[in-house]
């Protein structure tokens, strides 16, 4: 059985937490030093891990239950939107730039390039994420436990809300199978049509279309 003693002893000294630090700075300083473009998903998701890190430790401190639990709800959207929401910031910045290309042979080279940068903010994410997280040891299962409730109730409300908006919307439309049949055939006439990334050529088309 582990005592409190114990837990201090497994923290990180302060040297090894510098270095640690001090490497990760660097390093993410050098990948935006050649990738600019993702500057602004990076920094999102920085702050997002940071935030992160800071409910943990709050929520660490049994004492303050009362007041932790509303700082932490109230930190759960840009924790989220830093951790999530980074990645998919990166994807829409680099494909409102590079898209439309000029040929479809450019079509996967410009993708690789999206999801390589898209890599490179969850790599410094996860970095940040870790150094945050690894600096105290404040990550504990009841910690993640309490975190998961307080996260499920603050978007228990917000989501039940969304879900009725939706239904409501598709139950209020007339024919709403023929409106699920028009995107089926919208998206299926894109997929077969000539130029498209998917097929390419004329001869696909003529064989998905034949007979």
């Amino acid at each position: 059985m582990s005592t409190p003693g114990d837990t201090r002893d497994r923290q990180p000294t302060p040297l090894s937490t510098a270095v640690a630090v001090a490497l990760t700075a660097l390093t993410v300083l050098a990948l935006l030093w050649e990738l600019d473009d993702i500057v602004r998903p990076v920094a999102l998701g920085l702050v997002g891990a940071v935030l992160f890190g800071l409910s943990c430790w709050l929520l660490a401190r049994d004492h303050l239950d009362a007041v932790v639990r509303p700082l932490v709800g109230l930190l759960t959207l840009p924790v989220a939107m830093g951790l999530f929401g980074s990645a998919a910031l990166a994807a829409l910045l680099l494909a409102s730039r590079l898209f439309p290309v000029s040929e479809v042979a450019l079509f996967s080279t410009t993708a690789l390039r999206i999801a390589g940068n898209v890599g490179v903010v969850l790599g410094t994410v996860l970095a940040a994420l870790g150094i945050t997280l690894g600096a105290r040891m404040t990550v504990t299962p009841p910690v993640l436990r309490r975190y998961g409730q307080t996260t499920f109730l603050v978007a228990l409300v917000p989501g039940l809300y969304c879900v009725a908006v939706v239904a409501q919307t598709l139950l209020a439309q007339e024919g709403a199978d023929a409106l699920g049949g028009d995107i089926v055939g919208l998206f299926w006439a894109w997929v077969t049509a000539v130029g498209t990334p998917v097929f390419p050529s004329q001869a696909f088309s003529l064989l998905l279309r034949w007979p």
